[in-house]
């Protein structure tokens, strides 16, 4: 188990290196060419999304992981159409969460995506996506893909009812699972595949957890931004556990039901658990600091440090291998 554990991280090692190397050639010159025309300045904190944080978590996490699923690897028109798309979305997210767009307002300029209408409204990121999506639609995009495209944005305008304090856990989880499960069925829409029904579901499934591990780890930002996700919202991190590891669970049913041989499917599920074992780790803090005051922790009040969770400390590596042996068992059973 620990050989196929450093085997698995040696090949996500790769992934990462030859992603950062095709973003640096190929991507980010398009971008700035695009910035260039419309006299657009991305800020330092643009810059590490668009160039390494969605690219690479798009490409070598998501579809990457997709393509596991029909043995094969993304060709290179996918890579640019893929990474070109992660560019994207955080600009998108941008338009909901700093500039305060409407579902309303999304569908309109998804029109203007769609048929090359003119900007409703004034925006230079809504402007700089168009200039990109100009080129992204060069590279064979199916129709599928703007069905997803115009999901993914109500499902993104969705999220601004995060703000509202009297929804219900569920009306939030059902908001939460909606936004990141339709993204990553717009993610697949880029690979040239014909989908079962159950590889769609295993992605939206593998969203449902990712959602949930972002949650976890913003919960500090989250808080302070008054921004409510199950986490914020739920009774005890216990319960959070237990909604965490079921969802585990679905995923692993779900893998179970492809037409693979059970070798093929444990090594999908080692793929996704290098992923899913973040969730169970920073579950563990969590429960850490619930424990320390007495399961009675007032969340918002707690200080930054012990919320925010380093990855460079050798305890949280450990503790992390340990929870990529427990999530892979769990994807086993």
């Amino acid at each position: 188990m620990f050989f196929n554990f450093i085997l698995i991280f040696v090949k996500y090692t790769l992934r990462l290196i030859t992603q950062s190397i095709f973003i640096k050639k190929k991507i980010i010159p398009i971008v700035e060419k695009s910035c260039k025309k419309i006299n657009y300045q991305l800020s330092k904190e643009d810059k590490k999304k668009l160039y390494k944080m969605y690219p690479l978590l798009t490409v070598c996490v998501f579809a990457e992981n997709f393509t596991l699923l029909t043995n094969r690897t993304l060709t290179l028109s996918e890579r640019k159409k893929l990474s070109l798309l992660s560019v994207m979305m955080p600009l998108c997210d941008d338009l909901t969460d700093e500039e305060k767009w409407t579902k309303k307002d999304l569908l309109i300029f998804f029109e203007t995506l769609k048929f090359n209408s003119p900007l409703y409204k004034t925006s230079l990121k809504a402007e700089l996506i168009i200039e990109i999506h100009k080129i992204f639609i060069t590279y064979s995009i199916s129709e599928n893909y703007f069905e997803c495209l115009r999901n993914a944005l109500i499902a993104q305008s969705d999220s601004i009812l995060q703000f509202n304090p009297n929804l219900t856990i569920n009306e939030i989880y059902s908001i939460s699972k909606s936004k990141s499960g339709l993204t990553q069925l717009l993610i697949a829409s880029l690979i040239n595949e014909d989908w079962t029904e159950t590889h769609l579901k295993i992605f939206y499934q593998s969203g449902i957890i990712v959602q949930l591990i972002n949650d976890i780890f913003d919960i500090y930002k989250d808080l302070h931004d008054g921004i409510y996700t199950i986490v914020t919202k739920i009774s005890s991190i216990t319960e959070l556990k237990n909604i965490y590891v079921n969802e585990i669970e679905k995923l692993n049913l779900l893998i179970r039901n492809l037409s693979l041989k059970k070798r093929k499917q444990n090594k999908i599920n080692d793929y996704f658990a290098v992923i899913n074992a973040f969730g169970l780790l920073g579950i563990h803090k969590l429960l850490e600091i619930e424990k320390k005051y007495s399961n009675k922790a007032d969340w918002k009040n707690i200080q930054r440090k012990e919320l925010i969770f380093d990855m460079d400390n050798l305890k949280n590596k450990l503790l992390y291998m340990k929870y990529f042996f427990v999530t892979s068992k769990i994807q086993k059973k």
